[in-house]
């Protein structure tokens, strides 16, 4: 009975955790929509539609009202080249996979008294297979950190901007994600051979964590912005009970934080020429990833009883917490730079760079959570037309970016040498995202 329960309890707890989990945002790896993607997320100064919601609240009071739709697929295509032939499950390799999502957003723009000196505005990007999805792996299963499960995750956004001056402009709002908390309980009778009660419990408890942003168009064609974004993670518990005949209590723990995008300070500049008609951006973000909670799973098994008590292995047999991973993240300094040459009033072509230096340093002892730095490149395409649907007289904003992330190839030495399970390796590859998306002006 109690190998059942074990399974059952393992097995319930997996498939929540399968639905929650993932590291970092799929919106700041891969762009909002075609137009930040293609001028690689240089949009903190820059930002034209809903997107703000994400890169800078006070821009909202700038861009005028506008609903829009978007898709997106990402293609990793890394590697981790093992140089001894992996000895268990544990010491395969762990790769993110090709993924789908769908983004949607709107700016309101709040007249009559207030002269649209207030807009609204909302965001929401979601995996197109799951709401999110996930794992976390053992600390010794080789894998990508920022990477792993990184466009599985559910975003939801939104923000308020506020026009104080015609060259001040103020924001904040939130983004939001749902704990999952709950317990399972199980009573048994061992001489009845029955189980006298059964329970589940599961509940999802909203957080949000803030947003807010700074706008300031000193003279014309300069913006300069700065915003910031608290960090969030999906907090889960799930303790399982097992009471048998009243002499023993058997209570098994499964906690962690998965789906952490971390805290992050954005610092940006955008000035646009009247001719030619370009638009030079440049960002940089502090990212505190050091702040980022333990990425391990984290267990513990409780026995508690008069029989246990009576045999003294009511403590003995107690296991608390997991694996204590530190894997010495480090906060950095991420600088990106983007372009928006409009050769036609219609027709905008797009480009950016970003570099993304590695958190966390090269994994030489027992864990391998592996991180190189690496290089982002970006291409897109703009169009404006008019409505095919003649719904409005307003245009229509059709967009098209690409980038694809250079990985660094590192060599990673472990010092156990031969000793250590997983042993020597080589990683890299390249990380590749497709954003196509439409923008209706209101």
């Amino acid at each position: 009975m109690m190998a059942r329960f074990t399974g059952l309890t393992t097995s319930s707890a997996l498939l929540l955790l399968l639905c929650v989990q993932g590291m970092a945002s799929p919106l700041e790896i891969s762009g909002f929509d075609a137009r930040s993607t293609g001028m690689s997320g240089a949009q903190t100064a820059a930002t034209q539609d809903h997107s703000a919601t994400l890169y800078n609240p006070a821009a909202l009071t700038t861009v005028g009202a506008s609903f829009g739709l978007g898709w997106m697929v990402t293609v990793p295509r890394l590697t981790i080249d093992l140089e001894k032939p992996p000895t268990s499950e544990r010491s395969q390799p762990a790769y993110p996979t090709t993924r789908h999502g769908a983004t949607i957003g709107a700016v309101f723009p709040i007249g009559g008294g207030l002269e649209r000196r207030i807009a609204l505005g909302i965001g929401v990007y979601t995996p197109l297979d799951y709401t999110a999805q996930g794992q976390l792996l053992s600390a010794q299963t080789p894998r990508f950190y920022r990477f792993q499960n990184r466009a599985e995750k559910f975003v939801g956004l939104a923000a308020m901007g506020f026009e104080i001056t015609d060259w001040l402009h103020l924001g904040a709002g939130f983004q939001m994600i749902g704990d999952l908390l709950g317990e399972v309980a199980v009573d048994i009778r061992l001489i009845d051979r029955q189980v006298q009660g059964k329970s589940i419990y599961v509940e999802f408890p909203v957080k949000m964590a803030p947003t807010a942003g700074v706008l300031i168009e000193p003279i014309a064609g300069l913006r300069l912005g700065a915003s910031w974004r608290q960090e969030i993670g999906l907090e889960f518990s799930i303790p399982s009970r097992l009471i048998i005949d009243d002499g023993a209590e058997v209570e098994i723990s499964v906690q962690g934080v998965a789906l952490y995008t971390p805290e992050s300070y954005n610092f940006g500049l955008a000035y646009s020429f009247d001719a030619p008609k370009i638009q030079l951006t440049a960002d940089v973000s502090l990212v505190r990833w050091s702040r980022a909670p333990n990425p391990s799973l984290q267990l513990g098994l409780d026995l508690e009883g008069p029989l246990l008590t009576g045999l003294g292995l009511e403590e003995r047999l107690d296991l608390v917490g997991g694996e204590g991973v530190d894997v010495a993240l480090r906060d950095v300094w991420q600088p990106s730079i983007g372009a928006e040459y409009k050769m036609f009033p219609a027709v905008a072509f797009r480009a950016g760079y970003t570099w993304r230096p590695s958190p966390a340093p090269v994994p030489t002892g027992p864990y391998n959570f592996v991180d190189p730095n690496s290089h982002r490149v970006t291409a897109g395409l703009g169009l404006q037309v008019a409505n095919p649907l003649e719904a409005t007289s307003r245009p229509l904003h059709i967009g098209l970016g690409y980038s694809v992330t250079m990985v660094d190839e590192i060599d990673v030495e472990k010092r156990a040498a031969e000793a250590d399970p997983i042993g020597d390796y080589t990683a890299g590859g390249e990380f590749h995202s497709l954003t196509f998306s439409l923008r209706q002006e209101l």
